[in-house]
């Protein structure tokens, strides 16, 4: 209101570009920490699963689907179900998906990790870590089959 009745338009800049300084922050931050995640985890398979491509590859389609089931998984790795079953099996043994469920059949998977990314940055501060990860479990993302 102020640019429209004082003239105020170098205020309204100032305003303008300190937000958008604000929000590529928080991207780069948030990029950042997506890109370590990677990393760590290939790291992590290059050592527990003698660097097993099917892993690797696993760990890619997670970041495009962080909430899947087996039958996803096998469809978009294309793979066998047994392939798959053992692969989200040493995934969550592994502490890289946490099954959501409880159940026998029907399970679906969290990527928690990456999930806590996002829970993490829109926590209020002093937030535990407790609660920003029941956040991550409860955020809404893709519905699995």
């Amino acid at each position: 209101m102020a640019i429209r009745t004082d003239g105020d338009c170098e205020g309204w800049i100032r305003f303008f570009l300190t937000s958008i300084y604000e929000v590529s922050g928080s991207e780069n931050t948030t990029a950042r920490r997506i890109l370590e995640l990677r990393e760590k985890l290939q790291e992590l398979i290059s050592e527990r699963m003698a660097g097993n491509a099917m892993g690797f590859r696993l760990v890619n389609y997670l970041f495009e689907h962080p909430l899947t089931n087996i039958q996803l998984v096998a469809g978009g790795m294309n793979c066998a179900y047994v392939t798959a079953s053992k692969l989200v099996a040493k995934f969550a043994e592994l502490g890289i998906l946490s099954e959501m469920t409880g159940q026998r059949r029907n399970r679906r998977y969290l990527f928690a990790p990456y999930m806590m990314i996002f829970a993490e940055i829109s926590a209020p501060p002093g937030e535990t870590e407790e609660k920003v990860s029941r956040k991550a479990r409860k955020a809404p993302v893709e519905k699995a089959k």
